[in-house]
């Protein structure tokens, strides 16, 4: 069994990630799950995919990217909520990310795999 590092698939401007739209059109596939699909080929690869805001700027989807790999409650800094009029965390208190890979360090690499504005 090899030992291959996760992938992680985000999304474009208006996309959405595997768990959302009820499993019936994926963004990374159509009318097929490409994640399932690498994983069927590679086994022992994880592959994951982001739910960043569809519409948010590269800023707050790099914070929301971050808070889904680690895990925890999305912080998009104090000076750049007041700056652009929104909160400084995302979700309500006590729906922090449970974290795709956590163990995510210069160790534990990686692979982030993006498309469009998701490759930002």
């Amino acid at each position: 069994h090899q030992s291959f590092p996760p992938v992680v698939l985000v999304h474009g401007f208006g996309g959405w990630s595997r768990s959302e739209l009820g499993g019936k059109l994926w963004y990374w596939g159509a009318h097929s799950d490409l994640a399932s699909k690498i994983m069927e080929l590679q086994p022992g690869r994880r592959v994951f995919t982001a739910a960043v805001g569809p519409f948010s700027s590269a800023w707050d989807r790099a914070c929301e990217l971050y808070s889904q790999i680690k895990g925890g409650r999305t912080d998009y800094g104090a000076a750049h909520a007041a700056r652009h009029g929104h909160a400084q965390f995302g979700r309500e208190s006590g729906q922090d990310f449970a974290g795709l890979y956590p163990e995510w360090d210069a160790t534990h690499p990686v692979h982030m795999i993006g498309h469009s504005f998701g490759g930002t």
